[in-house]
């Protein structure tokens, strides 16, 4: 496949998926390549998302069978991926409850505790909980459910959340939050705020909290800009994830973000990835810009959708860059041996990572 056609598959997999767009309301699918779109769609991380988007538009009928095929049993799989990862959301929940802890469920792992759950969620590798106040009495009860911490905590003592927690006989990584977004970008979510607009649930699910649609509406904004992995500049976009903030402005009923928000967002630091990604929201799903134009994060994404070569490359420039948890090591020098010792003997216990 060729750029140009793989960036206007680009382009049309944004049509079909724009929650904003009424049933039936998208593109002509008679009139597009949907090997390329599939394929584009596989490297967005959004193939459960399209198969949903195919059934809501009533199109099933009039794209390739084979495609068709494809992204069904792609369906069924992210159903049963689903229902495993919400068990494991509850069995959680459950336990923190039963010590007397009543967990916030962020992002993805809030769709799990909502009334219209319905059995499928965006692709998700790990659980986020935020447990302000009692994080590090949390932390012990983990263990004594079977979850291990993937690395020294240490080494993530500057993060928003404690180095991810695994269980072998789970299917996704916990995340602790101490805070919601890294504390570096705290004005433009703060806990206090977050934590003065709560809604507390008590349910046949338990006790546990989430945020307002409007601080999620913030939160999955910063996740796509300030907080984007990979980086903006990479071009490396995760739809997924720009849909999970479509469909909350959706559910806000409003193609506008919060106007205390949009204010925040208009000063430096901030400004430019701010004004870069609405400007990508405004081209590919219409949605209005309070920013300046600023094409530059559409141009990244144009190149690295129409040349699928440089996302290897990409990849492997960072797998040169040094390890944040080793780059940490030298700002304290004294602790190098400790550390060097942990590792030779995890090493020789056969629990080397």
């Amino acid at each position: 496949m060729n750029h140009a056609v793989l960036q206007e598959a680009f382009h049309h997999l944004c049509d079909v998926l724009n929650p904003f767009k009424g049933d039936g309301d998208c593109l002509d699918p008679n009139a597009v390549d949907w090997w390329a779109i599939l394929s584009v769609a596989d490297r967005t991380h959004v193939i459960p998302e399209l198969f949903q988007a195919i059934i809501r538009h009533d199109i099933a009928g009039r794209i390739p069978v084979q495609v068709f095929c494809l992204l069904k049993g792609f369906d069924e799989l992210n159903a049963t991926r689903c229902r495993l990862l919400c068990q494991q959301s509850m069995e959680l929940n459950a336990h923190m409850n039963g010590h007397g802890i009543t967990p916030i469920w962020l992002k993805g792992a809030a769709l799990f505790f909502e009334d219209n759950w319905h059995s499928r969620a965006r692709l998700m590798n790990d659980l986020d909980v935020w447990i302000p106040e009692a994080h590090r009495q949390t932390l012990p009860l983990l263990y004594d459910l079977g979850y291990e911490a993937k690395d020294d905590h240490s080494n993530w003592a500057d993060s928003h959340h404690y180095a991810p927690l695994m269980h072998k006989k789970r299917l996704a990584a916990l995340e602790l939050h101490k805070h919601v977004i890294r504390p570096s970008l705290h004005l433009l979510l703060p806990d206090q705020t977050c934590m003065a607009r709560i809604q507390w649930q008590s349910n046949h699910r338990g006790d546990y909290g989430l945020l307002a649609l409007e601080d999620r509406i913030a939160q999955s904004f910063v996740q796509c800009t300030e907080m984007a992995c990979p980086p903006m500049e990479s071009g490396m976009v995760r739809l997924m994830k720009v849909i999970d903030l479509l469909r909350m402005m959706a559910r806000n009923n409003s193609q506008r973000l919060p106007e205390a928000f949009v204010a925040t967002l208009n000063q430096e630091p901030f400004h430019t990835k701010a004004s870069q990604f609405m400007t990508f929201l405004e081209r590919d799903f219409s949605i209005p810009n309070p920013f300046q134009y600023d094409d530059g994060y559409c141009q990244s994404i144009d190149g690295m959708i129409g040349h699928p070569e440089l996302e290897k490359s990409f990849n492997r420039r960072e797998s040169l860059r040094p390890p944040v948890k080793w780059t940490n090591v030298f700002k304290n020098p004294k602790k190098i041996p400790e550390k060097l010792a942990k590792r030779a003997n995890r090493f020789i216990e056969g629990s080397w990572q």
